[in-house]
Formats: C-alpha cells, sequence, structure tokens
C-alpha cells in the first residue's frame, strides 16, 4: 500500500496501526454483546460469552498475543484502549450480575483481575493448543464464582 495512501485515511503508519487495534477492540466487544438464549440461566448466558469470546480468540490466536502482549506499556493510545476493552468485559460481566455505578472497589478490582487471568489462560491455549475450550470455559466460571464469593465475604454491601 502507498505511503499517500495511508497518510491520507490515517494520517500515518502509527495511525494505521491504532485503527486496527481498535476495530480488533470493537469485533472483540462485539462477540461479547451476541445474545444467549432467552431462557438461559446466569451461568449458561456466561457460558455463551465466553464460547463466543473463545471462538473469535481461536480465529486470530497469533494477533490476539500480540494485542495483550504487545508494547502496552509504551503506547499509551493502545493501552488505553486495550483497557478500555478489560472495562468493557467487566461491565458487561456486572449487568449480568445486575450491579450497577458506582462499582464497589473490592469488586471492580476484583473483576478486573478476573479479566487478566482470562486473556492469559487464552494465552496459554494458544501457545500449547492442548486444551479444549469446554475446560476453558468452567474454568473461568469457577474462578469467577470463587472471586465473586470472595468480595462478597470482603465486602458485606456486595
Amino acid at each position: 500500500m502507498a505511503y499517500g495512501l495511508i497518510a491520507h485515511h490515517f494520517v500515518n503508519k502509527r495511525g494505521l496501526y491504532l485503527a486496527v487495534m481498535n476495530e480488533i477492540a470493537r469485533e472483540i466487544a462485539a462477540v461479547h454483546l451476541s445474545r444467549p438464549p432467552h431462557d438461559a440461566s446466569l451461568a449458561d448466558q456466561l457460558r455463551h460469552v465466553l464460547r463466543g469470546h473463545i471462538a473469535y480468540i481461536d480465529s486470530y490466536g497469533d494477533s490476539f498475543v500480540a494485542f495483550v502482549r504487545g508494547n502496552l506499556g509504551s503506547d499509551p493510545q493502545q493501552r488505553a484502549a486495550f483497557d478500555e476493552l478489560r472495562w468493557q468485559g467487566v461491565q458487561r460481566a456486572l449487568l449480568m450480575l445486575g450491579i450497577t455505578e458506582p462499582v464497589p472497589p473490592v469488586l471492580r478490582t476484583a473483576l478486573r483481575g478476573w479479566v487478566c487471568y482470562f486473556d492469559e489462560m487464552m494465552i496459554d491455549r494458544i501457545t500449547h493448543r492442548d486444551l479444549d475450550s469446554e475446560v476453558l470455559v468452567e474454568l473461568a466460571i469457577a474462578n469467577l464464582s470463587a472471586t465473586l464469593q470472595t468480595t462478597t465475604r470482603l465486602d458485606r454491601a456486595i
């Protein structure tokens, strides 16, 4: 692609790079918004979202690793986009649980950690290619359940 075309649409190569990263974030967010069956339990709704997320990431494994592990600390705009994507994941989980703003600090921190935990499990799956997606879904749900139980024990107002 000619640089002039890049400059015309994205100002520079960095603009193109950020546009691609933002598009990846939008695609992942769209996967999370797919509707589970209307009569699904809360756990099955979460399973539905996790299965879609896993399927999406499986189809873009190397890109996902680059997105998560890429020079996030050195590029404030990319870091901000990535943090926003993670926070949107936390907010979707909170909405499923019926929790609205303001989010108690212990819950906010715990759910941010859970999202990072899930990202790292995905990187392990991509790297080793030896874990069935349903096992990953159940690990994620069990960890989320334990995380939520712990937060309610630490903050009785939750």
